[in-house]
């Protein structure tokens, strides 16, 4: 009632029901705290019973004004609600065994549903196209009208057929431009306004083929944007006016990077030109930063001319740089790189920002990984002594590159670390368990801030006891390096007691060692960690007696 009167004084159909789809639904899912226990809870899942669900069949009526004295409707909710009715359980449910009378209410209810949208919705092919293909899927007989163009266009499956790919573009292609890029919009508002994906393959299929036998590319794309219809529809146009060496190319690309809508097209035709204008190869990279994974599909694609390639690489803003310097490693072997590329290529991934993302953190960490004299410039510029960067805003990267260093790489790394930077983690990294080279940084007076780095972590690592050797041979005392096992950071799933008893039993296994320095250090670090022990057994009573 009160979203009817709602509705009645402001005449917005869709979010009243967009409400009213909320209030209809058969099925409910919540979180069920627990009290005493605030980390846990239980999900309930279920659907109303038949009284209720009755009940919420008579309200109907009163949706179907709604629909039918409204412009504005959101046809897509709608026919969700009918496919909630029709399958009835929430997600997650599908085992559930949903009992005979329950199924008949609901599946009468939503064919009853369907057919009164199947009517409403005479005006809005759109709809139409999707209620005709939910009566299909269920098995109801609607009578529903066709839209020409939304059927050629809206196929869901992306199933390659040559014939009627031609057929479909001989249909189009005696239409004018502004007749095509008309039916194209109108066929787009019908299909966002019944929660069809736009555009969907049979457009991208269509304005390619277009593109290819229109007289006037530039022609359509310009009638194609005054339409604001998608760019990935516009950029086939592009393409072939490129391709004919069109006069007004260059016109049309500097349009697309004024518009945010299409400037992402405007850059791919730029940087895939044979020989862009030098102002339009700049206006594309001035605002090409945030445009990584379309740099990285054009060189995939081999778009991207060597010149293009050299000014991208060298591009003032580095994000660009390290998308060219990704995207040009993933297109060509190691011995198929051109070799006049190679030092604007290092110097490329050399600045690149760190920290910007997982993807260019993976494919850094992949290119290094690949190339131990690149790795090594790059730890020694970011880690030493003019670097500020943390281990920990480029963990994976390094992590995957350090092992793949030799000895000497990774001592000279070593020592060009910053004594005051807070970099142990990747102190351990590179030591490993390699004992020569934890010889050398303890020999290193001058790194004293990360001798105990490499003893960081449980003593039943592998090589921790030849390390801890090594260290109380130097004259580190045992209190010392049992505290700086401890000095890892501590996450655990189930009991913190749990926890802190593993790192004590790993303790213990020292008290028995034939060197009675070690022996010290399992005393000193078992006396530590069961006082931590104690206290969090202590917590979990309290919780197990008062709550949380």
């Amino acid at each position: 009632d009160t979203t009817m009167h709602w509705w009645r004084e402001r005449h917005d159909a869709r979010t009243a029901l967009r409400v009213i789809c909320i209030a209809l639904e058969p099925g409910f899912d919540f979180l069920a705290p627990d009290p005493g226990n605030q980390p846990r809870g239980t999900f309930v899942r279920g659907h109303l019973d038949d009284q209720d669900l009755e009940t919420l069949t008579t309200l109907w009526s009163r949706v179907k004004d709604v629909v039918q004295d409204s412009t504005d409707v959101p046809w897509d909710l709608l026919l969700q609600l009918v496919s909630s009715w029709r399958y009835v359980y929430p997600s997650g449910m599908a085992d559930i065994r949903i009992s005979t009378s329950t199924r008949a209410i609901t599946r009468q209810f939503a064919e009853r549903m369907l057919r009164d949208l199947a009517y409403a919705s005479r005006h809005s092919p759109g709809a139409q196209h999707e209620i005709k293909e939910l009566g299909s899927r269920f098995g109801v007989e609607l009578e529903t009208t066709t839209d020409g163009d939304l059927e050629d266009l809206c196929v869901s499956a992306r199933v390659v057929d040559h014939e009627k790919d031609a057929e479909l573009v001989e249909r189009w292609r005696h239409r004018s431009v502004e007749t095509i890029a008309a039916s194209l919009a109108r066929v787009e508002s019908e299909a966002k306004a019944a929660g069809i994906m736009f555009p969907p393959w049979r457009c991208h299929v269509l304005c390619g083929r277009l593109a290819q036998v229109l007289p006037n590319p530039v022609g359509a794309a310009n009638a194609f944007m005054k339409r604001e219809l998608p760019g990935t529809l516009v950029e086939p146009f592009l393409r072939e006016a490129a391709k004919d060496g069109c006069p007004e190319w260059e016109s049309i690309v500097r349009r697309c990077l004024r518009d945010e809508r299409y400037r992402e097209i405007g850059f791919a035709a730029a940087i895939s030109h044979p020989a862009p204008p030098d102002e339009v190869l700049s206006a594309a990279l001035a605002n090409a930063g945030e445009m990584g994974e379309r740099i990285e599909a054009c060189f995939y694609q081999g778009l991207i001319p060597g010149a293009t390639t050299r000014a991208m690489l060298q591009c003032e803003d580095p994000r660009v740089a390290v998308s060219a310097a990704i995207g040009h490693w993933q297109a060509v072997t190691q011995e198929g790189r051109d070799g006049t590329l190679d030092e604007a290529w290092r110097r490329a991934i050399l600045r690149a920002p760190a920290g910007r993302s997982v993807h260019d953190e993976y494919w850094i960490g992949e290119i290094m990984s690949a190339d131990s004299c690149l790795a090594e410039e790059w730890l020694l510029l970011k880690f030493g002594e003019h670097g500020d960067l943390h281990f920990w805003v480029v963990k994976d990267a390094v992590t995957k590159t350090v092992p793949t260093l030799d000895v000497e790489r990774r001592v000279r790394v070593l020592v060009g670390l910053r004594p005051d930077s807070w970099n142990d983690d990747l102190v351990k990294l590179l030591v490993g368990d390699d004992d020569e080279i934890y010889g050398r940084l303890l020999d290193a007076e001058d790194l004293a801030p990360f001798h105990l780095a490499p003893l960081v972590g449980k003593p039943d690592e592998k090589g921790w006891r030849a390390k801890a050797l090594l260290a109380l041979d130097r004259g580190i005392g045992s209190d010392k390096i049992a505290k700086a096992t401890l000095e890892a950071s501590h996450g655990w799933s189930g009991l913190e007691s749990e926890m802190w008893a593993g790192w004590r039993r790993s303790f213990e296994a020292l008290l028995d060692d034939a060197d009675r320095r070690l022996s010290r250090i399992g005393e000193r670090g078992a006396e530590f960690v069961k006082k931590e022990e104690l206290r969090a057994l202590a917590r979990e009573r309290d919780r197990a007696v008062h709550g949380r």
